[in-house]
């Protein structure tokens, strides 16, 4: 017979572990889309120069990865062209970034601050 003996409770530990990991990926899921579903509706207000139709404004979409557009023109928007050959010969000589991505995210901050506040007060308490 054993002089020494010590009980844990590491199996419930952790179970609960497993159970708040899960809770964290399945909030963070919803944070992500939530988010990118505010971002997508708010980029229009920063795109501060004439886009003709709207074509790149309506582009945008939520998904489980963010904010997102199919469009090859939508990254060159937000970062600029300048002194660039695009694959149809058209040389960009001054074509800046608008940084309309970048801006429509400042706007955004506050929500996913208060967003994963909540999340982590509800499963951690």
């Amino acid at each position: 017979m054993a002089d020494f003996g010590m009980e844990t409770n590491a199996a419930e530990v952790i179970a609960e572990l497993a159970a708040k990991a899960a809770a964290l990926k399945a909030a963070g899921a919803a944070i992500i889309t939530q988010t990118a579903q505010r971002v997508v509706a708010r980029i229009p207000a920063n795109m501060h120069w004439k886009s003709g139709d709207g074509t790149l404004a309506g582009s945008f979409y939520a998904s489980s990865r963010g904010a997102e557009s199919d469009l090859p023109y939508a990254r060159r928007r937000e970062f600029g062209f300048s002194g660039r050959t695009d694959s149809l010969g058209r040389h960009y000589t001054n074509d800046p970034g608008a940084f309309y991505m970048r801006a429509t995210l400042a706007t955004v901050e506050d929500d996913i601050d208060t967003a994963f506040t909540d999340v982590m007060t509800g499963i951690f308490g």
